[in-house]
């Protein structure tokens, strides 16, 4: 038998040998014999050695099928790796390769004091160089809402005239170009203008200075002793009543400053000429007296305070305070017949143990207090003239109060341009709502209830599960009628802005008398600007200003979620942290009290450092229940970061990347205390509330590999979450 293949043996003769032409040769005989082989000729090569085949595999020779089948699959699962490899997890430091996160890792390393060991000092740190170099003191939440503010200025200087946003351009224009336009009037200039309201000095009535007070505020909308609005309460025109700033707050002056004391002491002598009521004619005496008067509203307006509908009761009690007056009357006397209030209306109060406080201090002090109501009314357009006098003292003022100005005439509008402005900031959606979401779910699982009694417990616990975040959404209604119909003359924006400024808000006070606002945008408007995070119980919500929905506070989703939960998560859980607190008029609050905050102070200063020992003592209550939410809203924050990392545990890179986190978690909440604005007790204060936190929380040692300094090794964990 041939061991050659049929196609080389084919045909009459057989060729038993493959070489050159020249040495063929062939058999003549159809058959082999067994064993006889062909010789080769000299110089040829048989097919056997060419083909480099033993006898053994030339008798176990594969398909060709099969052999393209095995090389086809190796292929194959050579391409299915290398797709895998190509797909798989990636190193999570390589997270931070947008854009974003580089800007965000960049801003926090430059702010970082490199030549300070963290295990050493962790508040020099962090702080060192925000505080001495970089933006005089101020915290960080306050500088976030000042870089705001002066985003929104140049976007407002920068608009054209033709755009959507004309009125409030020229509004802003108006108002930043008055100190430098308007010469200097004098106090007695000033009054003169107001000359109609110095009626409300001449009054002897308590009852008509009430009546008084009320139209103020619903037709022009000028707060003096209290606040009153009528709102959309559940579909229904209501009342919602509410404490009223402080003159030294209308001017955002310090109480008792020079300023304030020089530019008042003018305005009494204008003044007293038309007050026979007030009982020292002596100038000094008198602007003592009026600056204690405010101290007085002042602490009333800064005491903790509820927001209830009203029982009948209480309604009885502040009409008894007001000289009798009838509410229902009053406010039905300025609105229109398709607004009116019954006896069953609702009649919503934020702090009404602080407006009692307030009336019956004004019932001790009436001839004072006319005098204060008449300065109220004054400053309305002084405001803008103290600014024009003192705004060198503070640059940044100016900008805030024509923002402010803004707010009070073109609410609808106002939100549009903050938030249509906080949306550019970021490249990407932002994940706040997640935050939010985690920051609840985990403070309303174990919150700190010893010493609650039942109804307060309740309470808490309703209060925390359903808490929600609100946020100044952008409006898309158009230009409110009352002010897109006002003649707003050339004459009047370069000339007369006070003016042009009372009869603005005029004309929205007379709008929201028609169509009132709803409840939840009164409440929540006067935190627009605001540098906090704060809770409202009249919504129970936490409020989340626009300024802190953005870089630096607040990143895009393409930044990792440490940069936001160090600063947003903090501030979220510390706000949400009062939702659960019991009610201050509660037989169980002190119990509540001395059960969890006086046990973490007792608690933390064994571990706190001897610098801070002696301030922890000495720490007033107040002081000590934030200490002790920011505590807990810092483990609360972590744990959001913990969960959302433990999810990717199983990829590479986990470990560097969960130190990195944490590296980066404690210099961003470190970095949200950092603050110096009332001096060497401000940068105390300061430490303490970077230290105490994370003195107490054995995963900062961890994270910095501190553990081998001696004031990390007694580290306890006094507030459990």
């Amino acid at each position: 038998m041939s061991h050659f293949p049929d196609f080389l043996t084919a045909g009459k003769s057989k060729q038993c040998c493959w070489g050159h032409a020249w040495h063929r040769q062939c058999f003549e005989s159809q058959t082999v014999s067994r064993g006889l082989r062909c010789a080769p000729a000299v110089g040829t090569t048989t097919l056997r050695e060419f083909s480099r085949l033993s006898t053994l595999t030339e008798a176990n020779v594969v398909p060709p099928v099969v052999a393209c089948s095995l090389a086809a699959l190796v292929s194959l699962l050579c391409l299915l790796l290398l797709a895998v490899l190509w797909a798989g997890p990636q190193p999570l430091l390589e997270r931070c390769a947008s854009v974003d996160c580089r800007q965000a890792r960049s801003f926090l390393e430059g702010l970082m004091d490199a030549s300070v060991n963290p295990c050493k000092d962790f508040f020099r740190h962090t702080c060192r160089r925000w505080i001495t170099d970089h933006f005089s003191g101020a915290n960080f939440s306050v500088q976030a809402t000042r870089d705001m503010l002066s985003s929104l200025k140049w976007a407002l200087l920068d608009s054209a005239d033709e755009d959507l946003m004309a009125r409030p351009v020229r509004f802003y224009r108006a108002c930043s170009a008055f100190p430098t336009l308007t010469p200097v009037v004098t106090p007695s200039i000033l009054v003169e203008r107001f000359r109609n309201d110095t009626s409300v000095l001449t009054m002897t009535n308590a009852a008509a200075v009430v009546r008084r007070v009320i139209q103020l505020s619903l037709l022009r909308r000028v707060s003096t002793l209290f606040t009153v609005a009528l709102v959309d309460y559940r579909g229904n025109a209501s009342l919602y009543l509410s404490r009223a700033r402080s003159l030294s707050q209308k001017l955002n002056s310090l109480r008792h400053g020079p300023s304030l004391v020089e530019f008042l002491t003018e305005i009494v002598q204008a003044t007293l000429p038309f007050a026979p009521q007030t009982p020292n004619k002596d100038t000094k005496a008198t602007v003592v007296a009026l600056l204690d008067f405010d101290d007085v509203v002042s602490f009333n307006q800064s005491t903790t305070g509820g927001t209830e509908a009203l029982s009948a009761l209480d309604i009885d009690h502040l009409s008894t305070l007001m000289g009798g007056e009838d509410w229902t009357d009053i406010v039905n006397s300025v609105t229109s017949a398709s607004v009116q209030l019954t006896k069953a209306s609702t009649v919503m109060c934020e702090g009404f143990e602080s407006i009692k406080s307030t009336l019956e201090y004004f019932r001790e002090n009436f001839a004072l207090g006319l005098l204060y109501i008449f300065f109220h009314i004054l400053m309305e357009a002084g405001q803008f003239h103290y600014l024009k006098r003192f705004s060198f003292e503070r640059p940044n003022e100016l900008e805030r109060a024509c923002l402010s100005a803004i707010q009070d005439v073109l609410p609808p509008l106002w939100s549009r341009l903050f938030n249509n402005l906080t949306h550019s900031a970021l490249s990407e959606p932002s994940r706040v709502e997640a935050i939010f979401n985690s920051v609840r779910t985990l403070s309303s699982q174990r919150p700190p209830m010893q010493g609650m009694s039942a109804a307060d417990r309740k309470r808490a616990l309703s209060a925390l599960r359903s808490v929600e975040l609100f946020e100044h959404n952008t409006s898309l209604s158009l230009l409110p009628h009352a002010v897109d119909s006002l003649n707003m003359s050339e004459t009047q924006f370069k000339n007369d802005f006070p003016s042009l400024y009372i009869s603005v808000k005029a004309a929205e006070a007379a709008r929201r008398l028609a169509d009132p606002p709803s409840f939840k945008d009164v409440v929540s408007g006067p935190f627009l600007l605001s540098p906090r995070v704060v809770y409202s119980e009249a919504l129970n919500a936490v409020v989340l200003p626009a300024a802190l929905r953005r870089p630096p506070v607040t990143y895009s989703t393409r930044v990792p979620i440490e940069f936001d939960v160090g600063t947003l998560g903090v501030l979220l859980a510390q706000a949400v942290f009062r939702a659960g607190l019991p009610s201050t008029d509660s037989d169980s609050a002190q119990q509540w009290f001395d059960g969890n905050v006086g046990k973490f102070i007792r608690c933390a200063e064994e571990s706190a450092q001897s610098v801070l020992r002696s301030t922890l003592r000495t720490l007033p209550p107040q002081h000590a229940l934030e200490l002790f939410s920011l505590t807990r809203a810092v483990k609360i924050a972590y744990a959001v970061m913990k969960e959302d990392y433990e999810a990717l545990s199983s990829r590479r890179g986990y470990q560097e990347a969960w130190a990195m986190a944490q590296r980066t978690f404690f210099r961003r909440f470190c970095l949200l205390t950092c603050s110096s604005d009332v001096g060497n007790e401000g940068v105390i204060e300061s430490r303490l509330r970077c230290m105490v936190p994370l003195l107490n929380m054995v995963e900062f040692s961890g994270a910095f590999e501190c553990n081998s300094v001696p004031q990390f090794r007694k580290l306890r964990s006094c507030v459990s979450v």
